[in-house]
């Protein structure tokens, strides 16, 4: 019973939105739809559940659940945590949202050094910096 427990919460997974899946730093505004990196999808397929935080002012949860269905990316829940002034929050509120969220994830993926802080705040035990080339 305890492997097969340890088995399920090692397939969850935390990711972040803003410009990490995608060549723009938006996601869905009505006049334009960015496309996924190539390899981001098939790079979460390993996992079961994927949290999508995005903190852009113009980001919606909608319009970010859209974007993810329309292109196929794994199961999982899509919070906008915003709108604000600046356009994202500071790592320690994603730290708080992470911790308040009622799973623990295993993996953290940004490019964003605020998420990045953040995963490692929450306690997440493995966290990845995505770099584009």
């Amino acid at each position: 019973m305890n492997k097969w427990l340890l088995t399920i919460a090692l397939l969850f997974a935390v990711t972040d939105l803003d410009g990490t899946l995608t060549r723009t730093n938006t996601l869905c505004l009505p006049f334009y739809c960015p496309e996924p990196f190539a390899d981001s999808i098939q790079s979460l397929q390993g996992f079961d559940e994927i949290l999508y935080l995005s903190c852009k002012p113009r980001v919606y949860g909608g319009f970010q659940q859209w974007w993810l269905d329309h292109y196929n990316f794994p199961e999982g829940d899509s919070w906008a945590i915003g709108p604000f002034p600046d356009g994202c929050v500071s790592f320690q509120e994603k730290c708080d949202f992470l911790k308040a969220y009622p799973i623990q994830f295993t993996h953290g993926f940004s490019e964003d050094e605020e998420s990045l802080q953040a995963y490692e705040c929450a306690g997440i035990p493995n966290i990845i910096k995505v770099i584009h080339e």
